[in-house]
């Protein structure tokens, strides 16, 4: 199998990177030197690649938060194309150390509770929500006041506040609560091992049950705003189980 080994301080900026990844990486010409370009050839790499990024502490240096963000592209195409293994190297006396700095940075832990960290409503359907600070979620129905409330699956969406920030970065947006026509963005929670029939509790007592994550990706109001959309292919689509009070800020469960 092959092995390409990245060296974080080869990549001093945001553009050298990009070039030195094309270099290393083998990328063709029209490589787009951003963070959407090279999700999409690393998702399209045919044949079994291993790579391996080292000197974890000189790439946060020189890119800073955006270094995260760089390694998580590898790590969710990883996921992705089961041609790509993705790994970072550290030397044995700083390995535990960095790990554990990495994954508090990125806020994503693999754990079972998060947090609200906004809740949005709309009055119709088709249409950006805004954010509110506290909402009323009814029992088989949604939350008051919301036009995608009703007697339907798809009552409340939930969606992860990591992935807004990656496609802030990605596209260059500054997309923020109900930007993506979502109800409820979480952090530090990861949501990607949240299947249908999961559920939620948010708050003390409310209780959502997942009916489908993601949905078919058709023209939308998010599209035509932002030219890139997210709840088709990660959005959580829920019911809700147990009403309840929910605010900004309340402890997010994955029940078991």
């Amino acid at each position: 199998m092959k092995r390409t080994i990245l060296e974080g301080g080869s990549m001093t900026s945001v553009s050298a990177a990009h070039q030195y990844l094309q270099q290393q990486l083998h990328f063709p010409d029209y490589y787009g030197g951003n963070l959407d370009a090279l999700w999409d050839l690393l998702t399209s790499i045919g044949e079994p690649l291993v790579i391996e990024i080292r000197d974890l502490p000189k790439l946060h240096e020189y890119l800073g938060e955006y270094a995260d963000v760089l390694i998580s592209v590898f790590e969710s195409a990883a996921q992705e194309n089961q041609n790509v293994r993705f790994s970072v190297i550290t030397s044995a006396a700083v390995t535990e150390e960095a790990n554990s700095a990495r994954e508090a940075k990125k806020g994503t832990a693999r754990m079972k509770t998060g947090r609200i960290y906004s809740i949005s409503i709309s009055p119709e359907r088709g249409q950006l929500k805004r954010e509110v600070g506290a909402a009323e979620l009814i029992a088989n129905f949604g939350i008051e006041n919301d036009g995608h409330a009703g007697d339907w699956g798809r009552q409340v969406t939930c969606l992860s506040w990591e992935s807004v920030q990656q496609a802030n970065v990605r596209h260059g947006l500054q997309a923020g609560p109900g930007d993506f026509a979502e109800n409820i963005l979480i952090e530090k929670l990861d949501l990607t091992t949240v299947k249908a029939g999961d559920r939620l509790q948010l708050g003390e007592s409310a209780v959502l049950e997942v009916s489908q994550v993601g949905k078919v990706d058709h023209p939308s109001v998010v599209t035509r705003t932002l030219g890139t959309t997210l709840l088709p292919y990660e959005g959580l689509f829920c019911r809700v189980l147990k009403g309840g009070s929910i605010r900004k800020g309340d402890v997010v469960k994955i029940l078991a």
